[in-house]
């Protein structure tokens, strides 16, 4: 048992050393300019790693090295970091401008901040035209919770025409990639419709 114990330790080193170098060889790239390396060191500090701690100033600092190079994802997460108050002081027009830049670049996450954003008014005025364009791109780059959420626009015929077929499409496709209120909303709401036509 002791035995055990000690080869368990001597690999947890192993692992921790192996992180600290390959992270050392990340800000290498990173301070070279690769802005991909600068967004993954962002991505370490913001989550923090067994041999990294968390810090979101260093984060900040590599997503925005990494967002001047036109980078979405760093983009995207300085977004997220200005609308939920993370280092930065909070500030729901940055965050949009930042989901923005991202989502010009066909970034599926960005895209659906966006839409959430003129859905909202997250630092924007409501629009729900622009929300339902923003959502159909995200949900037409497998994103399940703009899916779900272009779905419930259909049905309702906010910001579109009401189609309860395209609702139904797109609430469905949300169910398939694993969307639990599509799920709900199917048995609720679809399959109530046809049992009741079948009647």
């Amino acid at each position: 048992m002791r035995n055990s114990y000690f080869i368990l330790l001597i690999i947890l080193i192993l692992c921790s050393t192996l992180m600290a170098q390959s992270a050392q060889e990340l800000e290498k790239e990173a301070l070279a300019g690769s802005a991909e390396a600068q967004f993954k060191l962002g991505e370490i500090y913001f989550n923090g790693e067994s041999s990294i701690p968390r810090s979101h100033k260093d984060a900040a600092y590599w997503y925005e090295l990494s967002a001047s190079q036109e980078e979405p994802a760093a983009q995207n997460n300085l977004g997220f970091m200005y609308e939920h108050g993370v280092y930065y002081k909070q500030n729901h027009r940055r965050a949009f401008d930042y989901y923005k830049k991202a989502a010009e670049q066909d970034y599926p996450e960005a895209l659906f901040n966006t839409a959430r954003c003129y859905y909202n008014g997250i630092g924007v005025t409501i629009d729900m035209k622009k929300s339902a364009k923003y959502y159909k791109k995200a949900a037409g780059a497998d994103v399940p919770e703009a899916q779900f959420n272009l779905g419930t626009m259909f049905y309702t015929g906010t910001g579109v025409i009401e189609s309860k077929e395209k609702a139904e499409f797109w609430i469905r496709k949300a169910a398939g990639n694993g969307h639990v209120q599509a799920q709900k909303a199917i048995e609720k709401i679809f399959n109530k419709q046809q049992e009741q036509s079948n009647e």
